[in-house]
């Protein structure tokens, strides 16, 4: 038997197409990359024409665990997971023409894995407070207030809080109520205002410097068909050929 050719994509073969998996690990030959090497021979067609069908599934509506990374109110979104597929493989025989049987074959392969789904990510987003200019709740997680500075009160100074000559200094935003770090809404800028507009509000009362604020749901779809067709040519009984082609068709 001497090397077969192989094209198409390197993807992972559908599992309907394999017929054997072997891993070599230390004794890998030279010809391997790594030493540590998974071959995956696909199935050829036999004598007589075989074939079959999968079918696997998965949705929400059966039943999904909570990650670990969700709120505890967290309900699992929608989630539909389809797999399927069909093969068929036997000999080569034109009536009349050509009859391939002990010697030429053929095998094909389908497989279609289909998702579906909202998941939920967990981001942060300025609080309605924010929004408004109210950063007086802008504290890390040691509860230390991270200090807003008007830059338009940037001017030199002899010495800038103790950073020597020729420095420049900010002083921070008035306290407004007795709460520091208010910003003025007249000295929001228009882009601000619809960047705000257009971010959502948040979905719980966390500290957005210190735990997600916003849970959201994204959908997201993924659709990977993918063929895989092989030729066998038996010459005699030591040297036989085959072609397999392989191709994602996403």
């Amino acid at each position: 038997e001497f090397g077969g050719v192989h094209a198409g994509s390197s993807q992972m073969v559908d599992p309907d197409a394999i017929e054997e998996v072997r891993v070599q690990d230390q004794s890998s030959g030279a010809q391997y990359a790594a030493p540590a090497t998974v071959i995956l021979n696909t199935k050829s067609g036999t004598n007589q024409l075989h074939g079959s069908l999968f079918e696997t599934a998965r949705n929400n509506a059966f039943g999904i665990a909570r990650s670990r990374s969700n709120q505890s109110n967290y309900v699992a979104p929608e989630y539909i997971r389809n797999e399927f597929g069909a093969s068929v493989g036997g000999p080569i025989v034109i009536p009349h023409l050509y009859d391939g049987k002990n010697k030429s074959f053929f095998f094909f392969a389908y497989e279609r894995y289909s998702l579906a789904q909202i998941a939920s990510q967990n981001e942060s987003t300025p609080t309605v407070a924010m929004r408004n200019g109210d950063f007086s709740g802008l504290v890390n997680s040691s509860g230390v207030l991270q200090q807003l500075y008007d830059p338009a009160t940037t001017a030199p100074s002899a010495n800038c809080n103790g950073a020597g000559p020729n420095t420049y200094c900010r002083t921070p935003f008035p306290l407004v109520n007795g709460l520091p770090n208010q910003i003025p809404t007249s000295r929001e800028s228009p882009t601000t205002a619809v960047l705000n507009a257009m971010t959502p509000l948040p979905t719980n009362a966390n500290n957005p410097l210190v735990k997600s604020n916003l849970i959201g749901l994204i959908p997201e779809l993924n659709v990977e068909p993918q063929i895989t067709f092989r030729l066998d040519q038996v010459f005699n009984q030591s040297n036989r050929a085959y072609v397999r082609y392989t191709q994602n068709l996403d």
